[in-house]
């Protein structure tokens, strides 16, 4: 079975105020995820945000970090294509090398690409970038 169901250690919040032990599976190709659909889930990437939202007692935790590429970056538009389980600080140290900055960068450089939209976070610089979903 490619995308085995467990039952997780404690997954717990950034902060360590809240704890739970999801049933989990960490797909590691698109194949994988078909059988996921059969079941409610909620995908996860680091566990860095302040509340556990990447679990629930109903649902199948994703480890979605398996999912942790760049696909493609257009250098003159600036545009970058790249799978959710991505770290914010793998893509700000990509775009740095070649002269770009992410627009929105969250507080927390492990947090994911994936996760940095499922919370639409503001990051440091939201007077004048907004959030990331004006840059999606």
């Amino acid at each position: 079975m490619a995308c085995g169901f467990k039952l997780n250690s404690f997954l717990r919040s950034f902060d360590g105020s809240s704890f739970l032990q999801p049933v989990t599976c960490k797909p590691h190709k698109y194949n994988d995820l078909e059988r996921i659909n059969e079941f409610p889930f909620i995908a996860r990437g680091s566990c860095s945000s302040y509340i556990l939202s990447c679990c629930d007692e109903e649902a199948v935790s994703v480890d979605m970090s398996d999912f942790n590429f760049i696909s493609s970056f257009d250098q003159v538009n600036g545009i970058l294509i790249a799978q959710s389980g991505i770290m914010i600080s793998k893509v700000v140290e990509f775009l740095a090398e070649r002269g770009f900055m992410l627009p929105v960068v969250p507080g927390n450089p492990f947090a994911t690409l994936g996760g940095a939209v499922a919370a639409n976070i503001h990051g440091k610089n939201c007077f004048k970038n907004n959030v990331i979903y004006d840059h999606i």
